[in-house]
């Protein structure tokens, strides 16, 4: 596992858990019902990478942590992806449809690089293009289903 990878959160952010709570969305308690459907669709996404590229996600669990500002949109680490608060929120009634593709678009491409990138990293940064194309690629295979 490559040292970049690794990551740690110390909060007071709250949780929702599905499927024995291998897949946790954490939230700040005021916006943590709009994260339903973040988690909702982990464990099918994370089963479709298993089928696709017969590895088994060897981890126990998979943390989603949504906080309100991050450099980037998110960030896969080992177990763990930290995401901007505003890419994994859904508020039934009120976000749009295609939120939800949103969603499943970043939890995808997210869920792909503990494969491609965490799993299997290239030698050096020059060569980060095959993480993110491989993420990319998946992201798309991975949503059509």
């Amino acid at each position: 596992m490559s040292t970049y990878i690794v990551a740690f959160v110390v909060s007071d952010l709250k949780n929702l858990s599905m499927h024995d709570g291998k897949n946790t969305v954490w939230l700040r308690e005021d916006v943590l019902p709009q994260g339903k459907y973040a988690v909702s669709i982990a464990q099918a996404v994370m089963m479709l990478l298993e089928n696709y590229t017969e590895i088994i996600y060897e981890l126990p669990k998979v943390d989603q942590v949504a906080v309100p500002t991050l450099y980037f949109w998110a960030m896969e680490n080992w177990g763990i992806v930290t995401e901007t608060e505003n890419t994994v929120l859904y508020k039934e009634g009120h976000s749009k449809a295609a939120r939800k593709q949103d969603i499943l678009f970043l939890v995808a491409h997210e869920f792909s690089h503990f494969w491609f990138g965490n799993l299997v990293t290239p030698k050096w940064w020059s060569y980060v293009w095959l993480n993110e194309g491989f993420a990319t690629y998946y992201e798309y295979i991975i949503s059509a289903k």
